[in-house]
């Protein structure tokens, strides 16, 4: 079993500060407090939350590709979570090993990694095609992998070890 399973979703909370703070802090300005809550707990803050438009979500990763574009701050967040909070691991010490989705642009591969090595600055990091990885689990280098998973179904035929891109198809059905 994992050790820990995270929704990838993360809710962003912004308060206003305080009155009584503010006139303590004369001549300061005091921007609104943002508070990030991740997984279950942004579900949860939701559910609890008396003002919604106060509290929005963000789903950095959607059918197994991330958003760079717009939600690469969340995914910091995200990642930030599962690392510290969720397995109480500081991810400088540590060699990580991440799946990939096969549709995934090179450009936001190459983000990801930058983000892994310059903001959690891991020891060392792989990036790996979850297609590959799920044949390698089968003893095999060669084959044709289907998974059906988050919102997409889709078959990649591996040959040595390699996906093939041309090959690749991708349903956006899934159970």
């Amino acid at each position: 079993m994992p050790r820990s399973v995270t929704a990838t979703v993360v809710g962003q909370q912004t308060i206003d500060v305080d009155p009584t703070a503010q006139a303590n802090n004369i001549g300061q300005e005091l921007k609104p407090k943002t508070i990030y809550s991740v997984g279950k707990h942004a579900y949860d803050a939701r559910m609890k939350s008396t003002n919604s438009d106060n509290l929005q979500m963000h789903f950095p990763i959607e059918r197994g590709i991330i958003d760079f574009e717009h939600e690469q701050d969340y995914l910091t967040e995200l990642l930030k979570n599962i690392f510290e909070k969720d397995l109480g691991l500081e991810p400088r010490n540590m060699k990580v090993l991440m799946t990939d989705c096969p549709f995934n642009k090179k450009e936001d591969k190459i983000r990801l990694t930058t983000m892994m090595f310059d903001t959690f600055k891991v020891q060392s990091f792989a990036l790996i095609n979850t297609a590959v990885l799920s044949l390698f689990s089968t003893g095999k280098t060669c084959g044709l992998v289907a998974e059906c998973g988050e919102g997409v179904t889709y078959t990649v035929p591996i040959f040595e070890g390699y996906a093939l891109p041309h090959a690749m198809h991708s349903l956006k059905v899934a159970g």
